[in-house]
């Protein structure tokens, strides 16, 4: 059993390893919008999202050209889907 002094100090190790991961995904952020990407080519996924159909690190294929904030790929489920662009870089 820990105590609440063991528990704050592994509480706080968290929060600080979950805001040093959230300005790594921040500073990698780029737009896609205005540099040649089209439908077929391919970006991958640093991170940012939820959703259960995208996984770090892989790359997922585009369904059309990115436009305005978002991008449209094909998730991990086969289905299309659209994301912000802010979630992936061009390979």
């Amino acid at each position: 059993m820990i105590t609440e002094q063991e528990y704050r100090v592994a509480l706080e190790l968290i929060e600080q390893y979950v805001i040093q991961q959230n300005q790594e995904i921040k500073y990698k952020r780029t737009h896609l919008i205005g540099i040649g990407l089209k439908r077929g080519d391919y970006v991958r996924f640093i991170g940012g999202s939820d959703s259960k159909y995208l996984i770090k690190g892989n790359c997922y294929r585009l369904t059309g050209e990115p436009f305005s904030i978002f991008v449209s790929i094909i998730g991990e489920n086969g289905k299309r889907k659209q994301q912000k662009q802010s979630f992936f870089e061009r390979i």
